[in-house]
């Protein structure tokens, strides 16, 4: 016989096994079902999460079975049954016979990993969960956790066969290796979630819009001369002070009673609306639009029907000075920023075009569709087809860094939530005041293409600084580190709770996204921001903010490299003592 026949050989007795061909049939069935079930009512990853680990134990168990039972029948039942005495009788070497019986087993165990894997893609692009695409790209590679299982408990099994001889001396301790490991979730993350109670890395500072902000960051030191240049202009604290001096002059701008009378409670809304106008005409999506509407002395009649619009105790008016306009409009064309965005914004249009061709894929009217990102009038789109050579000399690179950010923003965050529930200018504002509350008012006035304020609602969002964990949790994170290290590197259990859900990829968006989605709440970090000079900073307010991630507690390919190098060192110790008691013994007999 040929080694190819020998392979084929035992290839077949697998194969043709009734066994195996009855239970792979059903537990694939389970599988299909259970995946399919999930995928279809799943609206939350962690439903998703949670299915997994029963899907991961299920073929925990399986490969288990697959692996006692082969492995027993070509190492122990083969001897006993003189087969193992034939084969050497007929010249076969040992090298033959042992790869032979490894092969075999390992294509068909990690060919049924593979089968479970392309289930688990296929099947998950049905779910109508809106964060699909990272649990079918990114996720779904924890499935390859059980090939580093089946490796595993490949060469426990093998040892204990060839060592011992006897079914009973090699059964119980598989088996009881794959009930602990059933129970991975509880062995590894709970009890890690219960000597870290009160110590949890999720906040907001590890959100999809913050990771984005703090990418932004990197941006602006690696040189994104786009991002420097908004992020100056932007942050240049003359700009607020010269708008607060135009809506609080009384000369210029003066909100009134229409009955002529005196409220308390609305003297304190006046006050309110005058900060909410200041902010809108300096820092968000419509301060372009103001600029072009009281450029074509259209913006007095806006806001004087916004204001008479608004439901309040006693209806207000507001009687504008003869050169508001005016000294608005020197406000505006000296305002850095709006200089900006004037530079690289399209030319207005009628107020019938903008409403009719760009405000089908905007955010600010509580579209959080993936359309508001890459469809035609999305930001990706718009994004791209600016001319920012009219801003500053820049790069294509730069352009794809940024809209590179805002994909992750809006992909891991903003689709997840509606514009009025995380704007901060409208959480900030009493909802009777809020502009985006009267959409008909919005149609009539607004001049600007809607893709293109879209787009300056997420850039005005990145020149934000980022959100940073509080000094507690940073002492914490440094106070526990090396033990929580330890544990995540050493115990075998976090390792195949590491794998089964490929975490340690270190991809923030995906790991942050996956990590909340976890029933126990286990220390992570390092997905979290820190400010790294505040020291500095505290005695030298004029000082750059410095910010970076803590170092990660793992990588994905430790528990992986343990696992693998373990499992073969076992199978080459394996190699040498199935020589020693089995094949040279049988040699001899």
């Amino acid at each position: 016989m040929s080694k190819v026949f020998l392979f084929k050989f035992y290839l077949l007795r697998i194969l043709k096994s009734k066994i195996f061909i009855i239970l792979t049939s059903i537990i694939l069935t389970i599988n299909i079902i259970i995946m399919s079930i999930v995928f279809i009512i799943s609206k939350e990853a962690d439903s998703i999460t949670t299915s997994s680990i029963v899907l991961i134990v299920l073929n925990l168990l399986f490969l288990t079975f697959f692996n006692t039972a082969n492995i027993t029948d070509f190492f122990i039942q083969d001897n006993i049954s003189n087969i193992e005495s034939l084969m050497i009788r007929k010249g076969k070497r040992p090298s033959n016979i042992f790869i032979s019986r490894i092969l075999s087993n390992k294509l068909c165990s990690i060919t049924y990993c593979f089968v479970i894997f392309i289930l688990f893609i296929t099947l998950s692009n049905i779910t109508t969960f809106k964060v699909q695409e990272p649990i079918t790209n990114k996720y779904s590679f924890g499935i390859f956790a059980l090939i580093a299982y089946d490796l595993l408990i490949t060469s426990i099994t093998l040892i204990l066969s060839v060592c011992t001889k006897k079914m009973k001396s090699t059964l119980p301790l598989p088996w009881i290796m794959a009930t602990l490991f059933s129970l991975y979730p509880t062995i590894g993350p709970m009890i890690l979630y219960i000597i870290n109670i009160g110590d949890l890395s999720l906040s907001s500072v590890t959100m999809g819009d913050n990771l984005g902000l703090y990418d932004t960051y990197l941006e602006r030191k690696n040189n994104n001369r786009i991002l420097n240049k908004l992020y100056a202009d932007y942050n240049d604290t003359t700009r607020i002070i010269a708008y607060n001096d135009v809506f609080n002059n009384e000369n210029l701008f003066n909100i009134k009673q229409i009955n002529g009378g005196y409220n308390q409670h609305n003297n304190n809304d006046i006050n309110q609306i005058k900060n909410y106008l200041i902010n809108i005409s300096s820092s968000s999506w419509q301060t372009l639009d103001f600029y072009y509407q009281n450029k074509q002395n259209k913006l007095t009649t806006f806001i004087k029907e916004y204001i008479e619009s608004l439901k309040v105790d006693d209806k207000l008016t507001v009687i504008f000075g003869e050169d508001f306009s005016s000294d608005l409009l020197k406000v505006q064309e000296s305002d850095p920023f709006l200089k900006d965005l004037i530079a690289i914004s399209p030319e207005p249009v009628d107020t019938t075009s903008n409403t009719n061709q760009y405000l089908n894929n905007v955010y600010f009217i509580n579209n959080n569709s993936f359309e508001v990102y890459k469809g035609n009038n999305g930001i990706k789109n718009t994004l791209l087809n600016i001319d920012f050579s009219k801003l500053i000399e820049s790069s294509v690179s730069e352009v794809n860094s940024i809209d590179q950010i805002l994909r992750n923003q809006f992909y891991y965050y903003y689709q997840l939530y509606f514009y009025t529930n995380i704007n901060s200018l409208i959480i900030n504002t009493q909802k009777k005041f809020i502009l985006e509350n009267n959409i008909e008012l919005i149609k009539k006035h607004f001049i600007v293409p809607y893709n293109f304020s879209n787009l300056i609602y997420f850039l005005i969002n990145l020149q934000q600084e980022p959100k940073t964990v509080t000094s507690d949790k940073f002492f914490s994170y440094l106070k526990y580190k090396t033990r929580n290290t330890l544990y995540y590197n050493l115990n075998p259990f976090m390792h195949f709770f590491i794998m089964a859900n490929n975490i340690g990829i270190e991809d923030k968006y995906y790991e942050a996204f996956i990590y909340k989605s976890f029933a126990f709440q286990i220390p992570l970090y390092w997905n979290n921001i820190i400010k790294s000079n505040d020291l500095e900073t505290i005695l030298d307010p004029k000082i750059p903010n410095e910010y970076k991630e803590p170092e990660p507690y793992f990588h994905i390919y430790t528990p992986y490299l343990i696992w693998i190098l373990s499992s073969i060192s076992l199978i080459v110790i394996a190699y040498s003592a199935y020589i020693k008691l089995i094949y040279k013994k049988s040699s001899d007999n």
